[in-house]
């Protein structure tokens, strides 16, 4: 049998350590709200212009209306809900295993350009680059920025639908004039729900 010295002292030790415990975990960071993963989907199909892509993979982020689809080093956003698609660039996602990590799509889509830029007029004539700017700087050497990410890409008839055990989603790259087109498979829940 035990001495009552040595239960009580159990006792306390105990409590302290849950009190550090608890203490650990209030302290520890929360989960980052400022990124998104994005986990690739199993036994999806792309094609783009009628013809399968070689190099490629789709993503899929908590909110089940984005998809993020990557064909070589080219990345595109899609957002079914508000129907719209964005190219962004490679540097925003980083790689933690199998999944892609990346800011909120808010700030990936919203991005803007340099303050000193002023957003051109279409209708307004612009002289050809001078030769400094094609090289990348200007007579007083200051490079010149060139921001190519976040771009939103025109699109027209959008198709979003269930197509048996698939999502289909179809999407007309207007400059491109080309048919970009994901089938993705359904979970059994989404299954179930319809």
């Amino acid at each position: 049998m035990r001495c009552s010295r040595c239960v009580r002292a159990n006792r306390s030790g105990s409590l302290l350590d849950a009190v550090a415990v608890a203490a650990l975990l209030f302290t520890l960071p929360a989960a980052d709200s400022e990124r998104v993963q994005w986990k690739p989907v199993g036994l999806a199909a792309l094609v783009l212009g009628g013809r399968t892509v070689e190099d490629w993979q789709i993503y899929q982020a908590e909110e089940r209306n984005q998809f993020l689809v990557r064909i070589g080093r080219r990345y595109l956003l899609l957002d079914t809900a508000t129907r719209q698609l964005w190219e962004l660039g490679p540097e925003q996602f980083r790689q933690e295993g199998e999944a892609l990590v990346s800011p909120t799509v808010e700030r990936l889509t919203t991005e803007s350009q340099p303050e000193n830029e002023e957003s051109p007029d279409p209708m307004a004539t612009t002289a050809p680059p001078t030769r400094e700017a094609r090289q990348g700087t200007t007579r007083r050497d200051s490079p010149v920025v060139r921001h190519r990410w976040p771009r939103r890409v025109p699109t027209e008839q959008w198709v979003d639908r269930h197509a048996g055990r698939a999502r289909l989603i179809q999407v007309r790259l207007t400059e491109e004039g080309r048919l970009l087109e994901l089938q993705i498979p359904l979970s059994f829940y989404e299954q179930i729900r319809r």
